[in-house]
């Protein structure tokens, strides 16, 4: 499936979390399958607040490649790539190791994190509809939504009522300015482009569709929506 659903426990909250000076350790698996796979353990240092990580006998002395997500990952919800993060990222491409962020975000959403980290190599977009040179900006692989296909979700998901996001060669459009378009775009920094009448508007293959909204009538949709 191309449309990506976007609900609205996972945009930021209206009001800001408490700041924290860096994300904490998550020590316990939250899912079943997790937790009877895990074999990589954390030891809490509480002095210095570090966290040494146990390896598995036989882990590979030299990772190739590590992938990275961007949000509730690099950065917390206050969107904000933290000196310790950076100087974690520099010693890991010092190394030989290469670093690539795969993200649902826009390209020009995620560009700006990378050049502050100092990556460059490429890196996975929209969920990955893109993979994008973040040195030149060009999009080296570019899966769109069917024009057809995107239709048909943008009926569905304005027909029950949902605000739509729509992302066509690296920009947001929308229907109108709402306060879920506002939030979505302050959030991530972007211009808005309100068009009026979206589903009229669109005639070429979107690179994603968002719908944002009420998590239970999103996950109801969804399933009238399953073959």
């Amino acid at each position: 499936a191309h449309a990506v659903t976007v609900r609205s426990d996972q945009l930021p909250s209206a009001t800001p979390m408490p700041r924290r000076r860096d994300a904490l350790v998550q020590e316990l698996a939250q899912d079943a399958a997790d937790r009877r796979r895990s074999r990589v353990r954390r030891r809490l240092d509480r002095r210095h607040g570090a966290v040494a990580v146990e390896l598995p006998a036989g882990f590979p002395r030299h990772v190739a490649a590590f992938a990275l997500d961007l949000d509730r990952t690099l950065i917390a919800e206050d969107g904000v790539l933290r000196p310790r993060t950076r100087h974690a990222l520099a010693r890991t491409r010092a190394s030989g190791t290469h670093m690539v962020v795969v993200t649902g975000r826009m390209f020009r959403a995620v560009r700006p994190y990378l050049g502050q980290a100092g990556l460059d190599d490429l890196v996975v977009c929209y969920q990955g509809a893109v993979v994008a040179d973040p040195t030149t900006g060009e999009f080296l692989l570019h899966v769109p939504i069917p024009l057809a296909e995107a239709r048909e979700a943008m009926d569905a998901v304005l027909a029950a009522g949902f605000h739509l996001n729509c992302y066509l060669d690296d920009l947001l459009y929308v229907a109108e300015m709402t306060p879920e378009a506002r939030r979505y775009a302050e959030f991530q920094h972007l211009e808005i482009h309100v068009v009026g009448n979206l589903r009229a508007w669109l005639d070429r293959d979107p690179t994603k569709l968002v719908a944002v909204g009420d998590p239970a009538a999103l996950d109801a949709l969804e399933q009238e929506l399953k073959p």
